[in-house]
């Protein structure tokens, strides 16, 4: 992912719906680029900031440590939704195989 992409993902991403299929370019492109990663960090800042404003709990001033705990979170949601894609995965790969064997003892073939 490059600056221009990672930038169009940080409203989205701020808002909880980036896309599955871009949380992790994003995230990736983000840690290493500090021009993007200062970006996120204003937006969060200002995004955090103004919610706080309006809804006059604004329990804690650390948005720095908030937009971490933020990314930690994008990096535990793709690793859950990886273990789930490969659970998924071999499901179908098992169910797959028993439909075989079952075809070939119907068949005769085994």
């Amino acid at each position: 992912m490059n600056c221009e992409q990672a930038s169009l993902c940080i409203k989205p991403f701020i808002e909880g719906r980036i896309e599955e299929d871009q949380l992790e370019g994003f995230l990736q492109h983000v840690e290493g680029c500090k021009s993007c990663y200062e970006e996120l960090d204003i937006m969060y800042i200002v995004s955090e900031g103004l919610q706080g404003l309006q809804s006059d709990t604004c329990a804690s001033f650390d948005f720095t440590g908030m937009l971490a705990g933020r990314i930690s979170q994008g990096w535990h949601y793709l690793q859950i939704a990886k273990r789930r894609s490969a659970a998924l995965f071999l499901t179908q790969l098992l169910a797959y195989a028993a439909l075989v064997f079952a075809s070939l003892r119907f068949f005769g073939f085994l």
